[in-house]
């Protein structure tokens, strides 16, 4: 319903990680490869964003996500 109403939805880790950006870039592409398959088998559109956990991302995870066709990732301030 929501994919219907024209609401985006994005991925976010398998696991909660503090500190995605340390897992090695296997590790992370697994942990949205996962979340990828899982809601593909819900989703009408393949998803193409990402929320990364505690706003924690480096090169490796820029990487991992490029090579699994995720177009845009963003970060949450917790500091309001």
């Amino acid at each position: 319903q929501l994919e219907d109403e024209g609401q985006v939805i994005g991925l976010h880790s398998r696991t909660p990680p503090k500190s995605l950006d340390r897992l090695s870039i296997q590790e992370q592409k697994q942990e949205y490869q996962t979340e990828l398959d899982r809601l593909g088998k819900f989703l009408k559109v393949r998803p193409w964003s990402v929320s990364y956990p505690f706003s924690a991302y480096g090169p490796e995870t820029l990487r991992a996500l490029k090579d699994l066709d995720l177009q845009l990732g963003f970060c949450s301030n917790m500091h309001t």
